[in-house]
């Protein structure tokens, strides 16, 4: 008999993802991390350096990809996308976009204000704006990918540069990662399926209060509340992101 192991979640890094066919997986960060990084940011001396993936074709950040922590990835992005040399053998499929950096205290205003930014040709003048979906594409919107997950996240686990990248981790790296099906599980499981699955909410931040019975969960629209659950032997803070909300 196999013995069942307890959920090690170490970090706010870490992600329990609900897939739409109802299974709830871990992934460690250093999975993630450790998966192709398609674009990366350095700011030195307000400066930015690195690779950016997701531009169109005149060098803006495609507006679907705006604001949301959680959302999706179409075709359309995907087609003006644009990978480094280290990962062109890389097939991207459209997904779900989940920007941890959204769900973290320390967001960096600064790292926003240059992202929003279009990016400017040599001569210091901005191309025309090609943000927005064009007509013809705007019924992916309605679309419902697969799990190819684009994870956002700061280079650093402390961040103040702004400093952050992007890991790609496909359907199939992710049906790799632990399975929360084990009875060492069903506490997180309860707590996920009724305070975001249940709920309908999208992503959130989930963790036990020390020295108490009782544990808190934190999201855009269930607030702060608690069962009586003695967990906080069993994870700390993580981020929960609910892909079953998309159905």
């Amino acid at each position: 008999m196999t013995q069942s192991t307890p959920l090690a979640l170490s970090t706010i890094e870490d992600i329990l993802v609900a897939s739409k066919d109802g299974s709830l997986r871990h992934i460690p960060v250093d999975v993630y991390k450790n998966a192709p990084k398609i674009e990366w940011v350095e700011i030195k001396d307000e400066q930015q350096q690195g690779h950016i993936c997701f531009t169109t074709n005149n060098g803006y950040r495609p507006f679907n990809l705006y604001g949301p922590a959680v959302t999706k990835v179409l075709p359309w992005n995907i087609q003006s996308a644009k990978l480094p040399k280290s990962c062109q053998n890389i097939e991207l499929g459209p997904g779900y976009w989940i920007d941890l950096r959204k769900l973290r205290v320390e967001t960096n205003r600064f790292a926003q204000s240059l992202e929003h930014s279009p990016i400017a040709s040599p001569d210091g003048q901005l191309s025309p704006c090609d943000a927005w979906l064009p007509q013809d594409a705007l019924s992916q919107l309605k679309l419902t990918p697969e799990d190819n997950l684009y994870i956002v996240s700061w280079s650093q686990q402390h961040n103040s540069s702004g400093d952050y990248q992007i890991n790609y981790l496909s359907a199939e790296q992710l049906a790799k990662c632990q399975l929360l099906e084990q009875p060492a599980h069903e506490k997180e499981k309860t707590l996920v399926e009724q305070y975001f699955i249940d709920a309908g909410v999208q992503t959130g931040v989930l963790y036990p209060q020390v020295n108490s019975s009782k544990s808190h969960v934190h999201s855009d629209v269930t607030g702060e509340g608690g069962d009586n659950f003695d967990i906080a032997n069993f994870f700390v803070l993580c981020c929960v992101v609910n892909l079953a909300s998309f159905d």
